[in-house]
């Protein structure tokens, strides 16, 4: 299944046309945003949550690995709260 041209446009100016697309975005309710981490611009889906600032999954993995101060901090915590969760059922259980 191909996309069809929806519209077509020549200019000699690249302002012009950007402004083209800008437009034309507005006009069908389109939104994009810059990653926050790579600096890309990608299209937002809605809802927009807070997880929509980042373009991927490896840019938030990235991003929370920055968070924690690096990825053996990360590693860590994750085993702590793996470590909790797992304490937590047993607790459940009895």
């Amino acid at each position: 299944h191909r996309k069809q041209v929806s519209a077509l446009y020549k200019s000699e100016s690249f302002l012009a046309l950007a402004w083209v697309e800008i437009l034309w975005a507005i006009r069908h309710g389109i939104y994009a945003q810059i990653c926050e981490n790579c600096g890309a611009v990608f299209r937002l889906g809605g809802p927009y949550t807070r997880r929509a600032y980042l373009c991927s999954p490896s840019c938030r993995r990235q991003h929370r690995i920055e968070k924690m101060g690096g990825a053996e901090q990360l590693r860590e915590y994750n085993r702590l709260r793996k470590r909790k969760s797992r304490e937590k059922q047993l607790r459940r259980r009895r």
